[in-house]
C-alpha cells in the first residue's frame, strides 16, 4: 500500500479537510482533537475554521485507485478520520464536499468508508443517486445516539447503499432493533439497518471502562444475523474490567479475533 493507517478495519485514510466539533459524549476524549492541538493547530470547535488539506492529499485517491486497478483489488479507504466529512461547519466551503464526491465518483476501485455523528445533514442529499463504491456509516456510543442516529440507514439501505455502525468509543447498552422516527417521513424498516458492525473500547487519557456484555450483545446478532462483525480493541482496560493498557488488552472477545469485513 502507498498509504497506511493505525484503523484497522480501513486499508488507508483520507483527510480531504481537518477539525470538527463536539456533538455528543463519544466526542469527549477525541484522538483527532488531541493530535490537532499537539501540532499547533486551531480546527476543532464551532468557532474554529476548517483546514483545507493540499493539492499534493487531494491526489492520492487516484493513486491508490490505480494502484487497486492494477491488483484487481479494491482498496478500503476510510474518510476523514480528523473530520467529519458532513460537519455544516461555515467554513467548509459546498465546493469542497463537491469535491469530495467528485473523487468518489471518479475512483471506483476504492472503497469509501463515511462515517459520520451527523446522519441529519446526509440523507437528503443522496436520496436518489447512490453511490455504488460507498458505505455510509454512523458512529454510535449508547442507546441515545442510536436513537437518534440509527434509523437513517434503513432509509440509505433503502436507496440502495451499503451501510454500517461504528460502536466505538462503546459507553452504554444499546438495543439495536427496529428504530425509526416518523419526524422525517421514512417508510422504510429494516430488522437491522446495517451491513457491517464495528465495535471497540476506548483509549488514550479519560477513556471510559466497557462492558464486556455490550459488545457480545452486538457480536452474538450479527452472528445470528450473518453481518460481518469486526471487534477493534479493547481499549486501555481488558475484558475483566482491569486498567492494563492498549496493547496489552488486545482485540480477543472471548478468545476470539473478529476480523470480518463486508465483501
Amino acid at each position: 500500500m502507498a498509504e497506511n493507517t493505525l484503523i484497522e478495519w480501513a486499508d488507508a485514510t483520507w483527510n480531504p479537510w481537518q477539525g470538527c466539533t463536539v456533538v455528543g459524549p463519544g466526542c469527549a476524549n477525541c484522538y483527532a482533537a488531541r493530535i490537532d492541538k499537539r501540532f499547533g493547530g486551531n480546527h476543532w470547535g464551532p468557532r474554529a475554521d476548517r483546514k483545507l488539506s493540499s493539492e499534493a492529499n487531494w491526489r492520492k485517491p487516484f493513486h491508490w485507485n490505480a494502484q487497486a486497478a492494477k491488483r484487481g483489488k479494491s482498496m478500503t479507504v476510510f474518510c476523514a478520520s480528523m473530520a467529519d466529512i458532513f460537519d455544516d461547519h461555515p467554513s467548509i466551503k459546498p465546493e469542497w464536499r463537491d469535491r469530495v464526491f467528485e473523487t468518489i465518483q471518479a475512483t471506483q476501485n476504492l472503497t469509501w468508508l463515511l462515517l459520520t455523528k451527523r446522519p441529519d445533514l446526509i440523507w437528503e442529499r443522496f436520496r436518489f443517486e447512490p453511490l455504488t463504491n460507498v458505505m455510509f456509516g454512523v458512529s454510535i456510543e449508547d442507546q441515545k445516539r442510536a436513537r437518534e442516529r440509527l434509523f437513517f440507514l434503513s432509509e440509505w439501505k433503502a436507496w440502495g447503499h451499503k451501510t454500517f455502525i461504528s460502536y466505538e468509543p462503546a459507553l452504554g447498552a444499546v438495543k439495536w432493533k427496529n428504530f425509526t422516527n416518523p419526524m422525517y417521513g421514512f417508510s422504510h424498516s429494516w430488522r437491522y439497518p446495517f451491513d457491517w458492525a464495528i465495535a471497540g473500547g476506548e483509549s488514550g487519557p479519560g477513556a471510559r471502562k466497557p462492558d464486556i456484555n455490550w459488545f457480545r450483545d452486538l457480536r452474538d446478532l450479527c452472528v445470528a444475523e450473518s453481518i460481518p462483525f469486526f471487534f477493534k480493541q479493547w481499549g486501555i482496560f481488558d475484558a475483566a474490567g482491569l486498567r492494563v493498557g492498549k496493547k496489552k488488552s488486545g482485540r480477543l472477545l472471548d478468545g476470539v479475533l473478529w476480523d470480518q469485513r463486508p465483501s
